[in-house]
């Protein structure tokens, strides 16, 4: 577990390669350096360390990072789960978050992973955290519009792709379909709001495509009165 350690002391120095024995059989060697395979994620959060040069610290913080890394992934789940039942409306019952959550814990390879701080498990368990948060903070963007969510759930999605490419772009994709959703719904409301129908001001707003109010919507779904306070020709 020691790999990442060294990996972010070698990026101090701008080199991509790490001693022989951080890396050991499975090693890239090209003209006589070694490189590892794996994404550089969990390197870069050892920065702030490595920065101060090599220390006590080397080969001594993969079992703390693992152990962030699933105390990440248990509290995204509940936050995933908590955004969910307030999109669906309905109230949010934690007896049943908990049962989740424990179900997550114990029914899942979490403690497996938990158990033995191999650079192969801290790069699952930081890949399975980041997709985790990234999934809160899109939903959380759906359903409040807020614009640090939505850079948040790009920013975690990218790093899952930088920490296993295989678990993190479906991340990435799924912030993708977010930033779609919102730029189409932006579009929408800014159509609505120049040709001039009621509420326009309200249409302007950063959007939220299933909370539109009725004047922000198609003429076909408008009711009467807001139908009638529309211009008989606008201008285009």
């Amino acid at each position: 577990g020691q790999f990442f350690d060294y990996q972010a002391l070698s990026f101090t120095h701008g080199r991509l390669d790490v001693p022989p024995e951080a890396v050991g059989i499975e090693a890239f060697v090209y003209h006589g350096k070694s490189y590892g395979y794996w994404g550089p994620f969990p390197a870069f959060l050892r920065l702030p360390l490595a920065v101060f040069g090599r220390g006590p610290w080397v080969g001594h913080t993969a079992r703390a990072s693992c152990l962030l890394a699933a105390m990440l992934t248990v509290a995204a789940f509940g936050g995933v789960a908590h955004e969910i039942a307030l999109i669906a409306g309905r109230p949010f019952r934690r007896r049943l978050t908990l049962v989740a959550l424990l179900g997550l814990v114990f029914g899942s390879t979490l403690l497996f992973l938990l158990s033995w701080s191999y650079v192969f498990h801290e790069v699952l368990l930081w890949a399975g955290a980041l997709v985790q948060i990234s999934a809160w903070l899109g939903l959380r963007h759906l359903r409040t519009g807020s614009l640090p969510a939505l850079l948040g759930a790009i920013a975690t999605a990218a790093g899952a792709g930088l920490t296993r490419p295989t678990l993190g772009y479906g991340a990435i994709l799924g912030a993708a379909l977010v930033t779609g959703v919102t730029a189409l719904a932006a579009w929408r409301a800014a159509a609505l709001s120049g040709s001039g129908s009621a509420g326009s001001s309200s249409c302007s707003a950063w959007p939220r495509p299933w909370a539109w109010p009725e004047s922000c919507r198609s003429p076909t779904t408008m009711s009467a009165s807001t139908r009638s306070a529309r211009p008989s020709n606008p201008t285009r």
